[in-house]
């Protein structure tokens, strides 16, 4: 008959028929920006570990890549033009050409990783390990090139340059890989109806 406590058990009943309300809820008649979001962030926490996989393969591929470019730069042909070799060793910054025009540099760069971005899901999302050789390729290139710099020194202007936009276009075409390899790796799994899912 205490009147705190009945208010207390209103409140309680109240609570939990909304909690329930809440859980119930038709998901069918959410927005549908709600809903990519919601499947968005599920798949990146239930794919973590497959995320995490494709990154320590591009770091893995950047090392090697550098150890290419100190230790072995016959090879580095197969992964660099001449033209390019031949700048690294002049010391030619050819990314300070980009300062001249900032705008259709900065258009040059964001058009160049958006390719490689899309060709390297594609390229995943279709043959599934596509996108693997897409990463692997440019991790290879990127630490072959820092590499053979670093044994001509000139590694800090190119440092300085990629530290400017390079962690988030590094991250970015290692995202779009990922996200291949997660539509690609559907093939190889059987049954065959769970390609939708």
């Amino acid at each position: 008959d205490d009147p705190t406590i009945e208010q207390a058990v209103e409140l309680l009943a109240n609570t939990a028929q909304d909690i329930v309300g809440f859980t119930g809820q038709d998901k069918s008649a959410e927005p549908a920006y709600t809903t990519f979001l919601r499947q968005y962030r599920t798949a990146w926490r239930r794919h973590m570990s497959v995320f995490v996989f494709v990154a320590c393969l591009f770091i893995a591929s950047c090392f090697l890549g550098w150890n290419i470019g100190v230790n072995q730069p016959d090879y580095l042909n197969l992964l660099a033009s001449q033209d390019l070799i031949e700048m690294i060793h002049d010391h030619d910054a050819w990314f300070d050409r980009l300062e001249k025009n900032p705008m259709k540099g900065a258009l040059d760069i964001a058009v160049n990783n958006i390719r490689v971005a899309i060709t390297g899901f594609l390229l995943g999302a279709v043959f599934g390990f596509g996108g693997i050789y897409i990463l692997v390729f440019n991790g290879l290139a990127f630490g072959a090139i820092l590499g053979y710099c670093a044994a001509h020194d000139f590694d800090e202007p190119l440092l300085t340059f990629v530290a400017s936009h390079g962690p988030l276009e590094l991250t970015l075409i290692v995202a779009s890989c990922f996200a291949g390899l997660l539509i690609g790796r559907a093939f190889y799994q059987r049954p065959f109806s769970r390609m939708r899912e």
